[in-house]
């Protein structure tokens, strides 16, 4: 398992410390016009949702992934957490995360391989080739992004 498959099971311990908080704490928002703890772990349940019913398989048949627009899609997580539950929201991030490490340590696809993403082959700052160990790098540093807006967050309003 590489580092940035490792680096993405963080997130699991992570999502379990938040059980205990009190409701209004993971409901409110970060900063202002910005999203709450339940938002964010919505939107990060969500998109492993994409990788697990469209991302991996697509790159399974062919070495493709093609992403929705994210702010559309990020509008809907943020949505779709004001219909569930703080307790439903934490079971979700959790259950889809080992799902996707599931997915990953199962699929046969050697994370050196060679994907394309939106039609791209490179990244187009750095020239690097998309891979899939690039992809989960890059999945896992968004997941670090979150999860350090949600400790700093949590550290100013806890005593």
């Amino acid at each position: 398992m590489t580092t940035s498959v490792q680096n993405l099971e963080k997130l699991i311990p992570f999502t379990h410390s938040l059980q205990s908080l009190e409701p209004s704490l993971l409901e409110t928002p970060l900063s202002e016009n910005n999203w709450s703890t339940k938002e964010i772990l919505a939107h990060l349940f969500r998109w492993d949702i994409f990788l697990i019913e469209v991302g991996i398989p697509s790159i399974q048949n062919d070495q493709t992934i093609s992403f929705p627009d994210h702010h559309q899609y990020n509008d809907e997580s943020a949505a779709l957490s004001k219909q569930m539950s703080n307790a439903d929201v934490i079971v979700q991030t959790i259950s889809k995360r080992k799902e996707l490490l599931q997915m990953l340590n199962n699929n046969g696809i050697p994370l050196d391989t060679p994907i394309n993403i939106n039609g791209l082959t490179h990244d187009t700052s750095t020239n690097e080739r998309f891979t899939l160990e690039y992809l989960m790098h890059d999945f896992s540093s968004h997941d670090a992004h979150h999860m350090k807006q949600i400790e700093t967050f949590l550290h100013q309003h806890q005593s």
